[in-house]
């Protein structure tokens, strides 16, 4: 039954919005506040989101030189580049899963920079086919398949790419939106939790990295460019905490008995701790992944 106080008290219209808004703005500011102090590598890793992406806006927009062309490297560095970019802003707001769906994006063209670089022919096959063709040849898992062939899997397998989609892509009878607190208790957002942005960072800083190393492949960048974007990479990569996405119910088990089940504890201190490894899960990443840090 609809009861006289929400009908009375609840805003419709730009009234509703403007509330909203404010929420947002309330959470950035808490957000803003609490980043600092949420150990050493998450606020490392925001900072240096702010670097690479940085770093990739220029190889987007040719600022490092042009090299003439159809461009088409620069424009999917540049989708990848605003994605990142709406993801900060975000996971800032308390929209974690929404930014975990551009993350997934993300991935996406990730992958396919790696198929264009580890397949010759790959760009311009996806270039010349019809929208229904490529569609179905280059779709999200022919990617990974043909990544399996070629440099012995992907960057993003199935297991990450599906738990990305699980979680900010599409709904199941599991979905529970902005569920990430010890009580896995939804929210509409707006709402700081620290593991959502512990985990939206990782996973972004995960993507981002691996587009870069596309961009760097491909792209015919000038030498001290290239440098700088490695540089970039490099730093990136190393920020990455251990709160990675996976099946998380073993993990919050884990987390509320270390808290003596007490859901106003601190979870930062938790988190960032060594007793906090056990909710870590860093292994969610693909061998091809590995393998790119490794040639890094």
């Amino acid at each position: 039954m609809i009861t006289d106080y929400f009908e009375s008290n609840f805003p419709e219209a730009t009234a509703f919005i403007e509330a909203v808004w404010n929420a947002e703005a309330a959470c950035e500011t808490q957000t803003a506040a609490t980043l600092p102090g949420m150990g050493e590598k998450a606020p490392a890793c925001f900072a240096k989101l702010g670097t690479l992406p940085s770093r990739l806006y220029r190889v987007g927009c040719c600022a490092w030189g042009c090299r003439g062309g159809d461009h088409t490297v620069e424009y999917i560095v540049g989708r990848a580049v605003t994605s990142s970019l709406s993801a900060v802003r975000l996971m800032r707001f308390g929209y974690y899963d929404a930014a975990i769906g551009l993350v997934r994006n993300i991935t996406e063209i990730a992958n396919l920079l790696y198929l264009f670089d580890s397949d010759a022919t790959a760009l311009r096959e996806w270039q010349n086919l019809d929208p229904i063709a490529r569609r179905r040849s280059f779709s999200a898992l022919e990617v990974r398949r043909r990544l399996v062939a070629a440099r012995g899997g992907a960057l993003f397998d199935q297991g990450q790419y599906s738990l990305l989609c699980e979680v900010g892509t599409h709904v199941s009878p599991r979905t529970r939106p902005q569920a990430h607190n010890i009580r896995n208790r939804p929210t509409l957002g707006a709402v700081l939790q620290p593991v959502g942005l512990f985990l939206a960072l990782n996973e972004l800083a995960a993507a981002v990295t691996a587009v870069a190393a596309g961009a760097f492949r491909l792209r015919g960048l000038p030498k001290e460019a290239k440098g700088r974007l490695m540089t970039a990479m490099r730093e990136l990569f190393a920020t990455i905490g251990g709160v990675s996405l996976q099946p998380m119910q073993e993990d919050w088990k884990t987390l509320r008995a270390a808290l003596d089940g007490d859901p106003e504890a601190d979870q930062i201190t938790y988190l960032t701790a060594s007793s906090g490894q056990a909710f870590s899960r860093s292994s969610m990443r693909s061998k091809g992944f590995w393998a790119l840090r490794a040639a890094m």
